[in-house]
């Protein structure tokens, strides 16, 4: 299972992360042609 670990500067915000995960994962789909629904995405803030 691909987990990809991003970190964003400023105030949580969860439609924010929603957004950065869902592109996340379509780049990784359209890209590297990994399977959506087993690629986890976690959204730190910092």
């Amino acid at each position: 299972m691909p987990i990809i670990n991003i970190s964003v500067t400023g105030k949580p915000d969860a439609a924010l992360s929603a957004r950065i995960a869902k592109e996340a994962t379509e780049i990784t789909a359209t890209q590297l042609r990994k399977d959506p629904t087993i690629t986890a995405v976690a959204v730190s803030y910092v």
